[in-house]
Order: structure tokens, then sequence, then C-alpha cells
């Protein structure tokens, strides 16, 4: 009997060109999946950054336009440089009486007594 014994030089180049394959093509597949994962999250972040730019611009808008708002009703605020004026009209303006009672159906009735009685 003759030893079945096989050399492992006769392989050697063979094997190591195949496993040199096998690394080149799992490296290109890991490539792949990377540079796909890396485009999806990049554009995952893009988008929601845009998303946010988005709320940002329209929340800008809304508060100058509240601003904006703001100032045309400045004649009807009360501020320190009109606060005299402001006080003056007050206090000459007519009394306005709310001394009355709304009844269910809504009618008012007013007190029978309005003005002060000294009995």
């Amino acid at each position: 009997l003759k030893s079945c014994r096989v050399s492992e030089k006769a392989f050697d180049g063979e094997l190591i060109s195949i496993n040199e394959k096998w690394n080149y093509q799992t490296k290109l597949g890991r490539e792949h999946y990377y540079f796909e994962y890396f485009n999806e999250k990049i554009a995952g972040v893009l988008q929601k950054r845009e998303e946010y730019d988005t709320e940002e611009v329209q929340r800008m808008e809304e508060l100058r336009a509240k601003l904006l708002s703001m100032k045309s009703r400045g004649k009807e605020m009360v501020t320190h440089e009109n606060i005299d004026e402001c006080v003056n009209e007050i206090m000459s303006s007519p009394t306005v009486r709310f001394n009355y009672v709304v009844l269910e159906r809504g009618r008012i009735v007013h007190p029978k007594n309005s003005g002060n009685s000294s009995s």
C-alpha cells in the first residue's frame, strides 16, 4: 500500500487564490453594505435637518408676525411713555355700573335703589 498522503504544497497556490478571491468579494460586500448603510444614515440626518429648518423658518415667521402685530397695537398698550395719558383717560371716562342681574332667559334686572339712601 502506498501512502495516500497529499502534499499540502500542491494546493497552496490554489487555496491561496481561492482565499484571496473570497476575501476580495467579502471586502466588496462589506464596502457596499457600509456605503449603503451610511448613505441611509446621512440621508436620514439630512432629512431631519431639513424638517427642523423648515419648522424653524415657520416659527420665525410666526414670531415676526406676532411682533409686527404687537407693534401696530402699540398705541393701545400702556407703556412707560404713555402711562400718564392712559391714566388720565381712564380717570376722565364716565363710570360704568355693572350692578344688575341677568336672569336665566336673559332679562336684565337693575336694583330698585341705585343711589345711596340715608335713612
